[in-house]
This record gives structure tokens, C-alpha cells and sequence, in this order.
């Protein structure tokens, strides 16, 4: 069984999770080919378009997915992860070479992870103005290597773990 089969048990409708893929190029937010992402999307299999530039996964976990609106950015929001999550996220990134940011430790912290090392490279300094999407206050984290879907799974799946406490210690 894979990491990412053996932690779906473990994602389930506690509460939803963003993901959020970036592209950077000489430390900037860069559009991507939307029908690139179109393809790699619907390859998947339980993965429909529900209107353009959005789909949804609803056979193994749960998640809507945006990528269109000429945005820079890709968004998951994840309602019950599992391996074709992963490996979506992991697909995407390793593709368009993007970086991967997720929920870490609180409402508003944000951890990163890369599938190469060229798109670490690639991250804007902390001067970018982009970074005040993710918070006041944000400081780009350091990226951990995620050379596979089931490095990418430990990263997130641990990750995804201390969130969900997080959130319900919040609501007690």
C-alpha cells in the first residue's frame, strides 16, 4: 500500500484544506498553460471540468480544483484527501515546476514543498509583494524536497495531521 493510500483513512471531512501551487520565474509569480493543467487534470481518473477552469474529484477523496481566471496560482481545496490528491498535486508541481504551499501549524501559517529543486530556485525573496496573500507578516518558509508522490504525501499528510488539531482545539 502506498503512503498516500495508507493516510486516506486518516483525511476525511473533519475539516477542507487548501493547497495551493505557485510558478515562479526570476522571483515572480509566473502564469501557467492552462490547458496544460486542463490535461494533466483530466487525465485523472474521477476527475470532471464542472465549468471552466474548475473541476472535481469525487471518487478517491474529495476536492475541487481551480485553474483558470488567468490566476498564477492553482488552487486544491481538499475535502477528504487520498493518492489521486497527491498524486494530482504531485503531477502539477513536478510538470509546470511549482511550488507546493499548505496549511502548517495554525489559520495562518503556510508550509512549502518542491518536487525539484530548480523550483526553490525560483522563489521571489522575502521583499515580494505577493507573499501578503498568504498573511500579514508572512515570511516565505523553506521548501522541503519531495522527490516523490509518497515524500509529498509524508510532508502534507503530517502536515494536514497538525492543521486539523489545530483547528479543532480552536472550536473547543
Amino acid at each position: 500500500m502506498s503512503a498516500a493510500g495508507g493516510r486516506a483513512a486518516r483525511y476525511g471531512y473533519r475539516v477542507s484544506w487548501d493547497i495551493v501551487l505557485l510558478r515562479f520565474q526570476d522571483g515572480d509569480a509566473v502564469a501557467f498553460d492552462p490547458d496544460e493543467v486542463k490535461r494533466i487534470v483530466l487525465a485523472e481518473k474521477g476527475v470532471r471540468e464542472i465549468e471552466p477552469g474548475v473541476a472535481e474529484l469525487t471518487t478517491d477523496g474529495v476536492a475541487d480544483i481551480y485553474f483558470g481566471d488567468q490566476s498564477p496560482e492553482i488552487m486544491f481545496f481538499v475535502f477528504a484527501g487520498s493518492a489521486t490528491v497527491m498524486q494530482l498535486v504531485y503531477e502539477l508541481a513536478r510538470a509546470l515546476q511549482m511550488v507546493v504551499f499548505f496549511p502548517a501549524d495554525s489559520g495562518d501559517g503556510w508550509g512549502a514543498a518542491i518536487v525539484d529543486a530548480t523550483a526553490a530556485e525560483a522563489m521571489p525573496d522575502r521583499s515580494w509583494s505577493g507573499w501578503q496573500d498568504f498573511g500579514e507578516d508572512f515570511h516565505p518558509p523553506q521548501a522541503a524536497l519531495c522527490p516523490t508522490v509518497a515524500d509529498l504525501d509524508a510532508v502534507l499528510g503530517g502536515a494536514y495531521g497538525d492543521w486539523e488539531n489545530w483547528a479543532h482545539k480552536q472550536r473547543e
